[in-house]
């Protein structure tokens, strides 16, 4: 049985749509809907084209494919037959169809129609001459695709339901590959306990020389600030957070205040607007920073410092001594982070918006906090 086959079989099976899949119940006509449809993807047709578009400049769609639908107004049968389709945007078009195709488009009175054509080399002034690859019972072929939308949002909502089991997976994966670390129970008050070695022998050495003697008290603070966090998932977080920071050159100072201010060191946060994981990533700015899961903590601290580099790049503070960081590029930076660079810009500074105001004073205070200003 071809595929197509077995589509229209289980289009039949689905209660609500037996009614709908035939205008005409006689199977006398020689395109039926599923093979319509699966001619229809096979051609590549364009979906966005019209025949008031493609009318407009004949010769810059030659070749394309696209489809028509309307009434079928008249025929005549002869060598072959000629139909003339009173299409829904209200022009009309004289089409030769194979011949038989004559049975079911007489059985029924003005059939709505969908045509398959295929675009040929251009005519006189506006005339577009089409070659018809196929022609279906309209109904028919809206009761497949009615099936189908109803499957691609049963997909959809899978796939979003596997993504969100996928981030926990891989959270609880990435803390089983090191080995490392306990899950609860750790001292984290005492200086350096056994897991903390454990933990700083296994990551200190994959670091830059900048930052691999920050891995402990960084280890030790995000542990206290989060402790909810497993000694391994902090140990994971802190890695990367000194990875990526060293990497963009960003100050890991700066670093952890925005993640604190953006998710409290929770890997899993998710806001009300959707912004995801520890550096709060919207789904948007996360796909522009080529982050497939917000929820790995590796991924989303890359995409967030990475995105805070480019914000403190845009605000650059020419002033400050030796081309360091300001506060006022900081600022800037934290509202360009929070509001976007555009609101930065148009109000020519941090925007007059409560939340964003709020959010650049937290990092700012957090920040001299941790640099002992």
């Amino acid at each position: 049985m071809t595929t197509t086959k077995r589509l229209l079989l289980s289009c039949l099976s689905l209660t609500g749509f037996v009614g709908l899949l035939l205008v005409n119940p006689s199977p006398a006509y020689a395109t039926d809907g599923a093979d319509y449809v699966a001619l229809r993807n096979k051609s590549s047709c364009n979906r966005q084209l019209s025949y008031t578009i493609v009318q407009a400049n004949p010769p810059s769609y030659n070749g394309q494919v696209m489809e028509l639908r309307g009434t079928v107004g008249g025929m005549i049968k002869g060598d072959t037959l000629a139909i003339v389709l009173n299409m829904t945007d209200q022009n009309f078009v004289n089409l030769d169809v194979p011949t038989n195709e004559a049975g079911w488009l007489q059985q029924v009175t003005n059939p709505m129609v969908r045509v398959l054509v295929k675009v040929e080399n251009a005519g006189i002034g506006n005339a577009v001459p089409m070659k018809v690859l196929a022609i279906s019972h309209d109904s028919e072929v809206g009761a497949i695709e009615s099936v189908q939308a109803v499957r691609d949002r049963e997909y959809e909502r899978r796939m979003e339901t596997r993504k969100r089991m996928e981030a926990r997976s891989m959270l609880a994966k990435s803390q089983q590959r090191s080995q490392l670390g306990s899950r609860g129970g750790v001292n984290r008050d005492t200086p350096v306990t056994a897991d903390i070695q454990k933990l700083a022998e296994y990551y200190a050495p994959k670091l830059g020389t900048r930052v691999r003697d920050c891995f402990v008290p960084y280890l030790r603070f995000v542990a206290n600030y989060n402790r909810r966090l497993s000694m391994s998932t902090a140990a994971l977080i802190t890695a990367n957070l000194l990875y990526f920071a060293d990497r963009y050159d960003v100050d890991p100072r700066l670093a952890v205040a925005m993640i604190i201010a953006e998710s409290g060191f929770d890997p899993m946060s998710t806001s009300r607007t959707g912004a995801r994981g520890l550096g709060q990533l919207m789904p948007g700015t996360a796909q522009s920073l080529g982050v497939s899961n917000s929820y790995d903590p590796a991924q989303n601290l890359d995409g967030s410092i990475r995105y805070l580099r480019n914000r403190l790049d845009l605000f650059r503070d020419k002033g400050a001594p030796g081309g360091g960081i300001g506060i006022e590029q900081i600022r800037l930076a934290m509202a360009a982070y929070n509001a976007g660079a555009a609101a930065v810009k148009r109000h020519g500074g941090v925007p007059p918006f409560r939340e964003t105001q709020a959010y650049v004073r937290r990092v700012e205070s957090l920040y001299r906090q941790l640099s002992g200003q």
